[in-house]
């Protein structure tokens, strides 16, 4: 009997959450993305370029939705072209409903967990756009946030920093449901506060650093940050700084699956991310 292959997907995920936290329930989210979906939203993401969800299947037996972006280039039929064959510039007459140079971006989408991971190769600013521009023709500005998941090895870099002169985090209270206990008093006091955003700046110099090792406050900002906000620090290796932004560097993760689909890996993965019991 021949065994399946194992095979492997290289994902980022994006992080939606939805304020206020009384909002923060599953079928909102499935609600969202259906609205998105139904509506045939269409967003420029960039130049010509535009992005919308082409397919949208599920709930699965794990409650996990699943399909594919399009991104095309959309030209109106009075653009200017040019015709080889005269030379002259002519109106393009092309249908303004079909994209051009079409790419597909497949995703899986976790209601739960409010996450929607994309199977690479696929431009993340792009995707980042399209999911902020779309949610915003359903929900007022102020009360979504969509990020993107940061690469936890450029955390622990952070995390680990014997020596930095200075610290900014910014973080958005989540729904996750775990978090260690420095993390979750800060999400819960930014609740309770009602205060959906936080900016934390520290400073030191070169002759007298912050060691972020010394205190488990700041590594729980940090911490936080990896999925719902982002960092930047300024460290020190051998006294020569150097400056690190983690919107910068997206977290990308090899999954390994078996099978045809790697949408139980997938869910699986994010199911852990959120609990914080991977990444």
């Amino acid at each position: 009997m021949e065994t399946e292959r194992q095979q492997y997907c290289r994902v980022k995920v994006f992080n939606i959450v939805l304020y206020p936290e009384t909002d923060q329930i599953r079928d909102n989210y499935i609600e969202l993305f259906r609205h998105i979906f139904d509506d045939g939203v269409l967003v420029s993401t960039f130049g010509d370029r535009a992005t919308h969800i082409r397919r949208l299947y599920g709930p699965d037996e794990n409650g996990v939705f699943y399909g594919d972006f399009s991104n095309a280039i959309y030209i109106k039929p009075d653009s200017d072209a040019i015709d080889r064959n005269t030379n002259e510039i002519v109106p393009s007459a092309t249908d303004p409903n079909k994209g051009l140079s079409v790419k597909i971006w497949p995703y899986i989408f976790v209601p739960e967990f409010h996450r929607i991971a994309i199977i690479e190769p696929f431009p993340e600013k792009q995707v980042l756009k399209f999911l902020k521009k779309a949610i915003e023709q359903y929900r007022d500005g102020d009360s979504y946030e969509v990020t993107l998941e940061k690469d936890r090895g450029v955390l622990e870099r952070i995390l680990n920093a014997p020596a930095m002169s200075r610290l900014e985090v910014n973080i958005s209270y989540t729904n996750n449901d775990n978090h260690d206990d420095w993390a979750e008093a800060i999400d819960n006091q930014m609740r309770q506060s009602n205060a959906r955003s936080s900016k934390t700046v520290v400073t030191g110099t070169k002759r007298n650093p912050i060691d972020i090792r010394q205190s488990e406050m700041l590594q729980a900002y940090v911490r936080l940050s990896g999925s719902n906000g982002h960092t930047i620090a300024t460290i020190y290796d051998d006294d020569v700084p150097e400056r690190i932004d983690t919107s910068e560097h997206p977290m990308v993760k090899t999954i390994p699956y078996y099978g045809n689909s790697p949408t139980y890996a997938v869910f699986d993965f994010i199911r852990r991310l959120a609990r914080g019991e991977n990444g």
